[in-house]
């Protein structure tokens, strides 16, 4: 923490920065605020020795919020109601704990609005219900938590009568969280309860430390486990290299390794292809005018060539669920949050290099855009283009749309995802070389045999 800001309305916290790689962020959404209560009375705001006191008179009843913090941190919420009448008093105290939480740059503010989510946890189980009134009874705790960004409440001894409001999000406004208090007093009387705070950055190991789920909240996909472990493995290849976007490079030499002999099944298969072209050219000139004929002619050379036409698809599988996996990886990780690249400024945003640069960034579509879905798209089709892809009249077509789609589609991924998919295109290119050499050698060695 860097600094908080605190309103007499609703004894709030007004403004709370977040030092981040030298760079501040306010999670307070504007015009919202953390822990309020009654925000039509004016509090009164004291500071003692790491801990910051509102107090509110409602009606002769004391509401006292004392904020407790660390070095860095905000570490607690006490909440203290004394009743200084005569008789018996009995109300629900009401905290807007957070209508949300706020996001770095306003291109993300629509994201954010449907990324805020308001959850609670129970008996080792994660909910994050649209709405509704939750009695957070047996509950650990309930969080306030968008992409990178979490605001946790904990209650150490349990939870009692409390019972969670989740207001639902609309278009412009994230879902809210208010924590209900039932509290009966007689004359004279206190009431008490303290709660752990947890607000942060959502990185994955600090989360786990505190072996209360909280890690849970970030978002993996449906391909979690093998999220974590890539996420595990840049952390890793990070602490090695001192860069993400070296480890990221590295992960994916890696990954190119395993696979390697699915990749060279599939040029084999894709040489194969090639090799029987003038005969497929042939049936298909023979038997234009008689499909089914045609299909099974196609079959038998198949056959007898021992040709896979669907040899060259095994390293797209295989690559599909790791990208996908590593999509949600990069574009959650609060670690590679702001982790630079060459020109990249933040690899778990997209390239936006062209937007800085005169001129170009008028140009529609590619004007917020960068050179590094470009480079791929480029990639691509020169993969395309040595696969012998661009001499079948068949996938002509696919050849060149194919890398034209993924690059629009690319425009707006991380770019540390795309960094990864130019690799892959890069090494496969090296490796089609490799077997276009080998080809030009084994046609030459057959004509000489003749």
């Amino acid at each position: 923490l860097q600094h908080v800001s605190f309103a007499d309305s609703g004894g709030s916290i007004s403004r709370l920065e977040l030092i981040e790689k030298k760079l501040r962020l306010n999670l307070v959404p504007e015009d919202g605020a953390f822990f309020s209560t009654y925000p039509d009375v004016p509090a009164t705001i004291s500071e003692r020795k790491g801990k910051v006191t509102t107090r509110q008179n409602v009606d002769g009843v004391i509401v006292a919020k004392t904020y407790r913090f660390t070095r860095d941190a905000l570490e607690g919420i006490d909440v203290v109601c004394d009743n200084t009448k005569r008789s018996a008093v009995e109300f629900d105290l009401t905290i807007n704990v957070s209508n949300g939480l706020a996001v770095d740059k306003t291109a993300n503010a629509k994201e954010n609005v449907q990324l805020n989510k308001v959850r609670y946890f129970r008996n080792n189980e994660l909910f994050s219900p649209n709405s509704g009134i939750i009695d957070l009874r047996d509950a650990k705790w309930f969080s306030s938590d968008n992409r990178y960004f979490i605001l946790a409440v904990i209650s150490e001894t349990g939870f009692d009568d409390e019972k969670l409001e989740i207001i639902k999000k609309t278009r412009t406004t994230p879902a809210g969280a208010v924590m209900t208090i039932p509290v009966k007093l007689a004359p004279r009387a206190r009431y008490s309860k303290s709660y752990r705070v947890l607000i942060a950055g959502k990185s994955f190991h600090a989360l786990r430390e505190h072996g209360i789920g909280l890690e849970r909240t970030i978002d993996f996909g449906i391909l979690g486990s093998l999220g974590k472990f890539f996420l595990r493995a840049l952390l890793k290849l990070n602490s090695f290299t001192g860069n993400f976007g070296l480890a990221i490079i590295l992960l994916s030499l890696g990954i190119q390794s395993i696979a390697l002999p699915l990749s060279l099944k599939s040029l084999r298969a894709a040489a194969d292809m090639k090799r029987i072209q003038p005969h497929l050219k042939e049936i298909q000139s023979k038997f234009k005018s008689d499909p089914k004929r045609m299909n099974v002619e196609v079959m038998e050379l198949y056959k007898k060539h021992k040709v896979n036409p669907l040899g060259g698809c095994l390293p797209m599988i295989f690559q599909l669920p790791i990208f996908w996996a590593l999509f949600n990886t990069l574009r959650s990780a609060y670690e590679l949050r702001h982790a630079g690249f060459l020109w990249l400024k933040d690899l778990s945003q997209a390239d936006t290099l062209f937007s800085a640069i005169p001129f170009i960034n008028r140009i529609p579509v590619l004007g917020n855009a960068g050179p590094l879905p470009l480079l791929m798209g480029a990639g691509m089709f020169v993969q395309q283009f040595m696969s012998g892809s661009t001499n079948d009249p068949q996938q002509k077509m696919t050849a060149y749309v194919l890398p034209a789609v993924f690059t629009f589609m690319f425009l707006r991924f991380p770019s540390g995802i795309v960094l990864y998919w130019l690799v892959n295109s890069l090494v496969t290119i090296i490796m089609q070389l490799f077997f276009v050499e080998r080809e030009i050698v084994h046609e030459h060695q057959l004509k000489k045999t003749k």
